[in-house]
């Protein structure tokens, strides 16, 4: 059973009809659905969708239903949605068909999503530091747009200002393009808004793999704006992809020997024909093996992790595309490897935080034993109060 795109509006009438029917009644109820994808014995049956749904369809997320949600058992972090889509038409992206344009929802929305943050935080929902600090991620694949996009980068730009105050304590990361190391007003903003970690998705040094992938950005440029950036105090995360048309790889290890020069940490990727891109039809799936995939066959999923080749490619074989990987990602800081450590660190606190409720736990139910007890007693009493 598939989703296609978006799935708040689907998922109520969906689970409805998996536990009312079966047999014939189940695939008439799923038929009825529409923007799904199941099989029916062995044939594929498609609903067809129609329209878009409000991106504040559910305006709050449920963060209470988190099973065993608790302060010795908080959230690593918050997180916070703010925008769908994308201004951009990268060929290797699957936000574009998956979004259908670029949504934000409204500043009320934005603002009660971030008051619940906080709320989530204050009752000790949500790991804070010492100083009462939480982390949130801004979950948007573009969440600040290009001065190109002017209607919406200059929505996002007086959004971002009208959020002081409301993100005091608050730890943010999020995505944006290179290109607003060239914005002061932007970076002004995000700084007073308390955004601290940027994810830009750089992709290659070479000018030509980004005018290949339909990436409107200039590598001489994006040098230039991660140092803007890193100056202005903004923590860089790098994100590439390797195995683009024209890598070799002697580019690709001189790509890695530059950004992790330019940035704070980096993540890498091997291009992945993923559905809903140019890619996914245009380029020869490989079979687990790294032979090419007999048609009709199912795809192996479990290796489109972008840690090797999932596709036919001259330059490399499936073995040394992870070969490839490894050595490229030997030479970078990789975000991941941070990422790691910070959560070893919090999960060490989360026992600790769980001991400690444990304890607290045991001492309150000692207490209410003992004043059961002494409840008892004096019910037993003679003129004490009878016994229910």
């Amino acid at each position: 059973m598939v989703v296609q795109r978006e799935g708040e509006d689907i998922i109520g009438p969906l689970c409805d009809a998996l536990l009312s029917y079966t047999g014939l009644n189940l695939h008439t109820a799923l038929s009825k659905i529409p923007g799904i994808t199941f099989r029916n014995g062995g044939e594929l049956v498609e609903t067809t969708r129609q329209g878009l749904i409000q991106p504040n369809f559910v305006e709050l997320p449920d963060f209470n239903s988190i099973r065993d949600l608790t302060p010795w058992n908080p959230m690593a972090a918050g997180v916070l949605e703010t925008t769908r889509g994308c201004t951009e038409k990268c060929t290797y992206c699957q936000v574009i068909q998956q979004f259908l344009g670029y949504r934000p929802v409204p500043r009320a929305t934005e603002l009660r999503r971030l008051a619940q943050l906080q709320n989530l935080a204050s009752r000790g929902l949500i790991y804070a530091g010492k100083d009462g600090h939480f982390s949130v991620f801004v979950s948007d694949d573009l969440h600040v747009p290009p001065l190109r996009a002017v209607k919406f980068r200059n929505e996002r730009l007086e959004r971002l200002r009208g959020w002081r105050g409301h993100t005091d304590q608050m730890w943010m990361i999020c995505q944006a393009r290179a290109e607003i190391g060239q914005d002061p007003e932007v970076i002004d903003a995000m700084l007073k808004a308390h955004i601290r970690m940027v994810y830009l998705g750089v992709e290659s040094s070479s000018a030509e793999n980004l005018k290949a992938v339909n990436k409107r950005q200039d590598p001489s440029q994006v040098h230039k704006d991660l140092r803007v950036l890193r100056a202005a105090g903004l923590r860089i995360t790098a994100m590439t992809i390797i195995g683009l048309p024209y890598d070799t790889e002697e580019s690709i290890m001189d790509m890695a020997d530059w950004i992790r020069e330019a940035s704070d940490f980096q993540t890498a990727n091997w291009l992945t024909p993923l559905p809903a891109t140019s890619n996914w039809n245009s380029l020869r799936p490989l079979d687990e093996d790294g032979s090419i995939l007999t048609p009709g066959k199912m795809r192996p999923y479990h290796l489109y992790t972008g840690r090797q080749l999932v596709h036919h490619d001259l330059r490399w074989n499936m073995q040394e595309s992870r070969e490839m990987f490894q050595l490229y990602t030997s030479r970078l800081r990789q975000v991941d490897t941070m990422y790691e450590r910070l959560f070893t660190m919090f999960l060490r606190k989360k026992q600790q935080l769980s001991a400690l409720g444990h304890e607290a736990a045991d001492r309150a139910s000692a207490v209410f034993a003992d004043l059961r007890e002494k409840v008892n007693q004096a019910q037993r009493r003679p003129g004490g109060a009878s016994e229910q």
